[in-house]
């Protein structure tokens, strides 16, 4: 089977990934030289390159070809191509649709069984709502490398590393193809069928409990009360509950300092041998980026 460019571009992004998930999963083995490392989840060829790339003493930073790096989407193919995801993506107004429709998909078609996860948690004596969507990995030797968790950024939420902008499988479905993966949405920065307002309206508030809306007051409340301690706590309680073993988490944007905190907090390493973060972009409490922000970005519109 011929893949496009595209597909290609984003199964070696997925492989990337995985391998960033060996290659960290693997410090936690006794030392020894890169080389000898288990290439069970990417190209094999390629996977020497890149371990002895790694083992080069006294260098900044290295890199593989063009060609060696799309090789890497070899093995990470969605059974279907990713038209289940599509079909029910596109079916949506705006492309704002149900995560719980993907656990009618059948996981033979995925190469995952997806599950939504709703956690209610309490801090500052107030309930909250953080989400996370589980795709379990049909790969039999997934449950050898960690969970890896995703987390968004401050004006974001899991739409952003599950489908594109033309609504074909983001890099998260390709990535589950090898490993276990939950893509986590930090409070308010979610609602079913999505935001219908345009982002500068003030009635366009965080959703912070999933079945209901808060009154104005409450809102500017929790506006000025959420920061990176709140989060963690429904992190804590959604990985804790959903999850089992070793994993690694990746912080992007603002959610950075939520891999670093994580990987400080001892409540984490409850029946848990080893934790390891991965956190990308700025530093910056939620609550800097809601001011900023008077809301979460919905999908955007997408037309063909």
């Amino acid at each position: 089977m011929k893949l496009s460019r595209y597909i290609r571009r984003v199964a070696a992004g997925a492989a990337a990934s995985a391998l960033c998930l060996s290659a960290t999963f693997s410090l936690l083995a006794p030392p020894a030289s890169a080389v000898t490392q288990d290439p069970e989840l990417t190209n094999r060829a390629v996977e020497k390159k890149i371990w002895a790339l790694l083992d080069e003493p006294n260098k900044t930073f290295v890199s593989l070809s063009t060609p060696d790096f799309m090789s890497l989407g070899e093995g990470f193919d969605i059974p279907d191509e990713g038209k289940s995801i599509h079909e029910v993506a596109t079916a949506a107004p705006d492309g704002a649709f149900d995560p719980r429709d993907l656990e009618k998909i059948s996981p033979e078609k995925l190469g995952y069984k997806a599950q939504w996860v709703v956690e209610r948690y309490k801090h500052y004596n107030m309930d909250w709502d953080i989400t996370g969507l589980k795709l379990t990995s049909l790969n039999p030797t997934a449950e050898k490398y960690p969970w890896f968790i995703i987390i968004n950024g401050g004006a974001a939420n899991w739409y952003e590393f599950y489908v594109d902008l033309k609504n074909r499988p983001g890099w998260a479905p390709y990535l589950a193809q090898k490993v276990n993966v939950m893509i986590v949405t930090i409070p308010g920065n979610f609602k079913y069928g999505g935001w219908l307002m345009p982002i500068m309206d003030e009635k366009r508030q965080p959703q912070y409990l999933l079945d209901k809306d808060l009154p104005a007051a409450e809102t500017n409340l929790r506006n000025a009360l959420l920061n990176n301690q709140v989060v963690l706590q429904g992190l804590k309680q959604i990985i804790l509950k959903n999850t089992s073993g070793d994993i690694l988490i990746s912080g992007h944007s603002t959610s950075g300092e939520l891999a670093m905190l994580s990987y400080q907090d001892p409540e984490l390493d409850v029946d848990r041998r080893h934790r390891r973060r991965v956190a990308a972009g700025r530093s910056a409490p939620p609550s800097a980026v809601q001011a900023a922000d008077p809301g979460p970005r919905a999908r955007p519109r997408i037309r063909e």
